[in-house]
C-alpha cells in the first residue's frame, strides 16, 4: 500500500512540474532576444521601413542599458553606437534598410566565425588585451 501511493505521488508530482514547464515556456520565449524582422521593426519606431541614427542609437542605447552590470558613459556610447551606424549604412543615406542591417549582421556573424581572416575588421569598442590572440605571438618575433 505505501509502495502504491508512493509511485502514484511520484507520478502526481512529475505531472505538475512538467505542467508547470510547459506552462513557463511561452514566457521564456517572449523574453528571447528578437531576430532580424523583429529587431528591424522594433527600431523602426516611426514604422517607415528604414532606421535612422535616432531610431538606431535610442534603440541600442536601452540595450546596452539593460546588459550593464555598472555605469554607461552616454558620451562614449553615442560615439560608438554612431560610427557603428555609419559602417552599417552602405548607401550613406543616413538611414538603415533592412538589407543593409542583413548585410551588416552576415559581416558581423563572419568576423565571428573561428579562423576568419586575420586583417578582418573589429567592431568598435571591441578591443583585444595586449598579448592575447594569434597575432601576439607574431608580434613578438
Amino acid at each position: 500500500m505505501k509502495k502504491e501511493m508512493m509511485v502514484g505521488l511520484a507520478i502526481l508530482t512529475m505531472g505538475v512540474t512538467l505542467a508547470v514547464q510547459a506552462k513557463e515556456k511561452p514566457e521564456k520565449a517572449a523574453r528571447k532576444p528578437a531576430g532580424g524582422a523583429e529587431h528591424f521593426a522594433r527600431m523602426d519606431a516611426d514604422g517607415n521601413g528604414t532606421v535612422n541614427l535616432e531610431e538606431f542609437t535610442a534603440y541600442r542605447s536601452k540595450m546596452v542599458q539593460k546588459r550593464a552590470k555598472g555605469e554607461v558613459d552616454e558620451a562614449r556610447l553615442l560615439e560608438r553606437l554612431t560610427a557603428n551606424f555609419k559602417r552599417m549604412d552602405a548607401d550613406q543615406s543616413g538611414e538603415l534598410t533592412k538589407e543593409e542591417l542583413k548585410q551588416a549582421r552576415a559581416r558581423m556573424q563572419q568576423r565571428r566565425k573561428p579562423g576568419a581572416e586575420a586583417g578582418s575588421e573589429q567592431p568598435v569598442g571591441k578591443r583585444q588585451r595586449k598579448g592575447a590572440g594569434k597575432g601576439a605571438a607574431q608580434a613578438e618575433e
